[in-house]
């Protein structure tokens, strides 16, 4: 290769592979600094969820056995009042995650959505307070719990996610204090 071509060809090559190389120890570096605040920032939003479902619990343990289909965690209160459940499902807009509280005596506490992304102003009406309101002290027959017009795929999810949610407090429940 002669001089004239080195510069012509080779040179960018080195050089754009050198930039390359640079940027990914750059982005390896920050990655390694940032993960652990990251994850340490998701484990207290999941928390914070959790206590927002279970108001009454002092504090959770995993379960760490087999789950049920759809059901991702299971969260026992320490103090004995009840668990909380994160379940998913696919909906309208993709998959659908929800974290739901059930006491010891098999009622919902609250539940939240963590991942949802059906239709604005439709689907998205699963998230008013007076549908919320319609779950809180149901058991698992979610008697009186209807689907929303105009919003059936949204609010079926959510009710396919809560009576996941349910499988999974059946599982656990021998483990709470009565």
């Amino acid at each position: 290769m002669s001089s004239a071509s080195y510069k012509e060809y080779g040179a960018p090559i080195v050089v754009l592979t050198v930039i390359c190389l640079v940027i990914s120890f750059a982005l390896a570096f920050t990655n390694q600094t940032v993960a652990p605040i990251i994850a340490e920032q998701e484990r207290l939003a999941a928390e914070q969820g959790r206590q927002q479902v279970l108001p009454e619990a002092d504090g959770f343990t995993q379960y760490e056995g087999e789950l049920p289909d759809g059901v991702t965690e299971i969260y026992i209160a320490d103090n004995g009042v009840g668990v909380v459940v994160t379940s998913t499902t696919n909906s309208y807009g993709g998959e659908m995650e929800t974290m739901t509280g059930i006491d010891a005596n098999g009622k919902i506490t609250g539940w939240t959505l963590l991942t949802f992304s059906d239709t604005v102003g439709i689907g998205d009406q699963i998230q008013d307070e007076s549908f919320y309101q319609t779950f809180i002290g149901k058991d698992s027959s979610l008697e009186g719990v209807s689907t929303i017009g105009g919003a059936t795929v949204s609010s079926s999810s959510l009710i396919r996610n809560i009576q996941a949610a349910f499988q999974g407090y059946e599982l656990v429940k021998g483990a709470l204090a009565q």
